[in-house]
């Protein structure tokens, strides 16, 4: 659930702050009162292209803060755990926007990509656009549906959990098993080594004796 929106020196919005509470469900005002830019904001911190324009004449950086209550979904924390975030129930990104070009993403402080920052969103917001019934083609989404309508999101959820341990302790052993074979090789050149010098029968203070 989205709780705060904040945004500052974006386009014709100096400073907006905005708390929500539960069972909102309209922004009305007038037009030109800047509905649309909020919704711009709100999408920009949920990782949109970012657009110069959009940032306020005269000023240098634009900022959007959303802050969101993920309590109730686990599959956001999913993604936080998976990308070693931190998971408090309070979830908080920023996005910046500077008029050079620049564009900065963080999640609870923590610097991310854009990408990441989209992957995300995924888990937070269902925005419904113009043509936002295109994502039922989306075979993601599809599979989405199938779990919530056969009430599977907490098998998901632990599989999901149980996929992620497995490739992280396979990764593990790939590694544990490439250092034994650098051992072995290593051993294996060390005793050909001492074979060799072996070979010499060296007595004791001969070595020095060769210079």
């Amino acid at each position: 659930m989205l709780l705060q929106l904040n945004v500052k020196n974006l386009a014709t919005l100096a400073s907006v702050d905005l708390e929500l509470t539960r069972g909102c469900i309209a922004v009305t005002g007038d037009t030109g009162a800047g509905k649309s830019l909020i919704l711009d904001a709100l999408e920009l911190a949920l990782g949109a292209r970012a657009d110069t324009g959009l940032v306020r004449a005269g000023t240098e950086r634009a900022q959007i803060i959303a802050v969101f209550d993920v309590g109730r979904l686990p599959s956001a924390k999913n993604w936080l755990r998976h990308n070693e975030l931190d998971q408090d129930d309070e979830l908080v990104l920023r996005r910046t926007l500077t008029s050079e070009g620049r564009s900065k993403a963080y999640v609870n402080g923590t610097p991310i990509s854009t990408s990441q920052l989209r992957e995300l969103s995924e888990q937070l917001v269902l925005m419904h656009t113009q043509h936002a019934n295109q994502k039922l083609l989306q075979a993601k989404h599809q599979l989405e549906l199938l779990d919530d309508f056969a009430d599977q999101s907490q098998a998901r959820t632990t599989f999901e959990l149980a996929y992620h341990k497995w490739r992280n302790t396979s990764s593990t052993l790939q590694t544990l098993i490439a250092d034994a074979s650098k051992a072995d090789t290593e051993r294996e050149l060390l005793g050909f080594q001492v074979e060799e010098l072996n070979t010499f029968n060296l007595k004791h203070g001969e070595f020095e004796q060769l210079d």
